[in-house]
């Protein structure tokens, strides 16, 4: 989306805004619909938009208006591939009942359980991302952005 290929613009507050709404969004869905909150996170359209609460895309609304609005200059530091990896790598082993959650990402329709074991792995990763400090957060999701608008690698 928009918002994502912006997103090496965006300031670390910023990241950290889009975080949190990736993480409630996520979370919404997962209770209203695994399937769809699977749909989300694979970056497919959502057969009920709707499912996503209203102030959620109003906040999304005015972070993506604030984000358009920076200045067009080389934006701050984004992680690399091998900071991504160690980082997934190390939240998983930090995390194994989560793990298997992530087996599902490449699944192209997975069943309600499936989907809801991915929801649930996708919201640790967030909240994992969450604890860190906010420049290596923004710098990780950057990242994670940047290799998900190459490789269509969910974030």
């Amino acid at each position: 989306n928009a918002m994502m290929k912006n997103s090496k613009r965006a300031t670390d507050d910023q990241m950290a805004d889009m975080i949190t709404l990736t993480l409630m969004t996520y979370r919404a869905l997962n209770e209203a619909d695994p399937t769809e909150c699977a749909r989300d996170i694979q970056g497919k359209d959502l057969e009920d938009p709707a499912l996503i609460p209203e102030d959620l895309v109003k906040q999304e609304t005015e972070l993506m208006a604030e984000i358009f609005a920076a200045p067009r200059e080389p934006g701050p530091a984004v992680a690399s591939e091998r900071e991504i990896t160690v980082w997934v790598a190390s939240f998983q082993k930090a995390k194994p009942d989560l793990a298997p959650g992530f087996e599902w990402l490449t699944v192209e329709e997975p069943r309600k359980e499936e989907a809801q074991s991915l929801c649930q792995a996708m919201i640790g990763l967030h909240e994992g991302l969450r604890l860190k400090p906010k420049d290596w957060r923004a710098k990780l999701y950057r990242g994670m952005i940047q290799k998900n608008l190459r490789t269509g690698a969910p974030v």
